[in-house]
């Protein structure tokens, strides 16, 4: 299994999970606080060149329709702005069906659990996630 770390990325906090490859379980990281995408960016780079992350989950959230709407443009927006490196593999998912059980402490991070989970199934029985 290859280093994946997911994102629900929030206007003000982004929910953060990362898969243990040593047990396959996706497990919250702490939640990012940001008022710019420079302070996300500031955050996140590190967390990703530190876990050698080659995956990068991103939770979509597509209107009722399946259609991107504002916030939809607003996430993928913000990942380019990011200036990842062009080694990790982005990978943007449909959040609409992924609600997690929320977890009071954290339900950012339970978001991005979610997301991770969601992805690692898709994974498992060869499915496509959004480009």
């Amino acid at each position: 299994m290859r280093h994946t770390l997911a994102l629900d990325i929030g206007g003000r906090r982004t929910g953060v999970a990362y898969v243990d490859t040593r047990t396959g379980v996706p497990v919250p990281l702490a939640p990012v606080h940001h008022r710019t995408i420079d302070e996300l960016s500031a955050h996140i780079l590190p967390l990703l060149h530190d876990r050698a992350i080659a995956d990068l989950v991103i939770g979509l959230p597509l209107l009722p329709s399946g259609a991107e709407g504002a916030q939809a443009k607003t996430v993928r927006e913000t990942v380019r702005c990011l200036q990842l490196p062009r080694s990790i593999a982005v990978h943007f998912l449909d959040e609409r069906y992924t609600t997690p059980r929320h977890d009071s402490r954290d339900p950012d991070g339970a978001a991005a659990c979610s997301l991770l989970q969601a992805y690692m199934d898709l994974q498992r029985f060869g499915k496509r996630t959004i480009e």
